[in-house]
């Protein structure tokens, strides 16, 4: 991958399924949208520990838009279905760092 490659996905997920953001090797993403058709949680996850950071609301469709969620292979998100059923969720970004 290149600085600037465009890096997304959407994935169908059952309920408390989760999709992971998540570069591999030395590459930083920068998020720039999420997006479920139902509830969803957004977590990070580091070398301390995880912890929950947002919720949508429930019934609706969720939107994190025009946000910079930095992310590498040790400093992740995972986007969380909690909508009840198996909904659609996705991401959006770019690479913003290749580390030597």
């Amino acid at each position: 991958m290149a600085l600037r490659d465009v890096v997304a996905l959407t994935d169908d997920l059952a309920d408390d399924g989760y999709l992971e953001i998540k570069p591999t090797g030395t590459l930083e993403w920068s998020i720039q949208n999420v997006y479920g058709e139902g509830q969803i949680q957004l977590w990070r996850f580091n070398a301390d520990g995880s912890f929950m950071f947002a919720e949508s609301l429930a019934g609706v469709p969720a939107l994190f838009s025009w946000v910079d969620f930095k992310v590498t292979a040790t400093e992740y998100m995972r986007v969380v279905n909690v909508s009840g059923d198996t909904a659609g969720v996705g991401y959006d970004g770019v690479v913003t760092h290749i580390q030597d």
